[in-house]
Order: structure tokens, then C-alpha cells, then sequence
């Protein structure tokens, strides 16, 4: 694979907005529903986190050059 430095300032702009995103989730449904912390619909917010833990990964690959 070779390295695309515009793609990967891109996927790094989309990861950090893409957390953010989560992380604002993550806030908003712990406000209306604290009694569903775990089983209720944070497992899925966390799993965001990871792929965009993921596309951080990636477009820090493609940026490094």
C-alpha cells in the first residue's frame, strides 16, 4: 500500500469528528437514560470509538509521508 498524504489529513479530520460525534452521543444518552448505562446503548457508542480509533490508525499511515 502506498502512502497518500490528502487522504490520510482527510480520514484524520473524519476520525476526530467522527469521536467527537460519538463522545456527544455518549453524553446526551446518559442524560435522558443514566439507568441504561451499559446494556441500553453504550456498548454500540464504544464500538464507534473503536473504528474510529481504527480510521485514526489509517490516516495516520497515509499522512506520515
Amino acid at each position: 500500500m502506498h502512502p497518500r498524504p490528502h487522504l490520510g489529513e482527510a480520514v484524520l479530520v473524519f476520525a476526530y469528528v467522527y469521536a467527537a460525534v460519538m463522545a456527544v452521543r455518549y453524553l446526551i444518552r446518559m442524560t435522558r437514560r443514566p439507568a441504561e448505562r451499559w446494556f441500553g446503548g453504550t456498548i454500540p457508542i464504544v464500538f464507534h470509538w473503536v473504528l474510529a480509533a481504527y480510521l485514526y490508525v489509517l490516516g495516520s499511515f497515509h499522512a506520515s509521508y
